[in-house]
């Protein structure tokens, strides 16, 4: 009897800024308090059956609550692009559905994509507003509920 081959062959392309937006204010940081505080996070993947690569894009955002007018200001967004280049991948990992390079990645795989990137935008966040005024840090994240909240199932 024959054992499955569960190893993937994963390799990080590259990791890069794709933009940064920074517009924190005096009457943000004269006010600032954590509990006025709300992160945001976001994610696109994006495949490539000819090149056999999966670019995913993760942006973080701060808002802070202005209670006076009600609104929610956002002040700091950061968007990050890491691609990664696959090798030996099962269609139970990973299956390009189409010309238009819609994918699907398994819940595993994904976090894996997930773990790397989240990592990455994480010390690009650290570095960014290392000399802000106010003290801002990207959380530790329980990557497999950010799947479980975001997946989308095959037959949709």
């Amino acid at each position: 009897m024959s054992e499955k081959n569960t190893n993937i062959g994963l390799k990080i392309i590259n990791i890069r800024e794709l933009s940064f937006v920074n517009k924190l204010t005096d009457f943000i940081v004269d006010n600032f308090s954590e509990d006025k505080l709300d992160l945001n996070i976001g994610m696109f993947v994006r495949g490539s059956s000819d090149k056999n690569t999966v670019s995913l894009t993760v942006f973080v955002s701060y808002s802070f609550e202005d209670e006076e007018k009600n609104k929610k200001i956002e002040f700091i967004k950061l968007e990050t692009e890491t691609i990664f280049k696959l090798f030996d991948v099962s269609e139970d990992e990973l299956k390009f559905l189409d010309e238009n390079d819609e994918i699907y990645i398994s819940d595993d795989l994904m976090n894996l994509f997930l773990d790397a990137s989240i990592g990455a935008i994480r010390g690009m966040f650290a570095y960014k507003t290392a000399s802000l005024p106010i003290n801002l840090v990207l959380p530790l994240l329980d990557v497999s509920r950010f799947i479980k909240e975001n997946s989308i199932s095959e037959s949709e």
